[in-house]
């Protein structure tokens, strides 16, 4: 149920949009039928590695290589089940949320992508925003659109959102 349980968790917290495709290795987990099933019923295409592909799953086996060494490692033992599965989220929210990436300008990851989505979401306004001018001929340029878009973004002073 483990993999299945951690589908939800994404389902639930990413809401992916559907067509996106899910790759996993060959693992019977993942070729299980309910996984499948649920798959298909997010709207996303499943996609399985090839057998033996010793880079497939390269990425997934260097971050449990780093779960293991940095939490389960620095303990001898531990009391409980509960006591690992609380340090497995603090780590897992340290790992996302807190740890700083020099690739991606010293930001987190998580921070790193939530400037991604509105730089993404900026740039689609930019773009309704210059065909709405066009098509009513305002006789604005495109360029003008875009500068004053990206002022009203930066809240300049003088101007109004559209």
């Amino acid at each position: 149920h483990l993999p299945l349980d951690a589908l939800e968790q994404a389902l639930w917290a990413r809401r992916p949009a559907p067509g996106l495709v899910h790759h996993s290795d060959r693992g019977s987990q993942y070729l299980s039928l309910r996984y499948t099933q649920r798959l298909i019923d997010a709207g996303l295409t499943a996609s399985v590695g090839s057998v033996g592909d010793a880079y497939d799953n390269a990425l997934a086996e260097t971050v449990n290589g780093l779960y293991k060494t940095e939490v389960i490692g620095r303990r001898p033992q531990w009391a409980n089940r509960r006591e690992v599965e609380l340090a497995t989220l603090a780590w897992v929210g340290w790992y996302n949320h807190e740890r700083l990436l020099e690739p991606l300008g010293y930001m987190a990851p998580a921070q790193f992508e939530q400037a991604y989505y509105a730089q993404q979401s900026a740039a689609v306004r930019v773009a309704a925003l210059t065909q709405t001018s066009l098509r009513f001929s305002w006789g604005v340029s495109q360029t003008t659109v875009l500068i004053c878009s990206s002022e009203m973004d930066r809240g300049a002073p003088g101007r109004t959102s559209p």
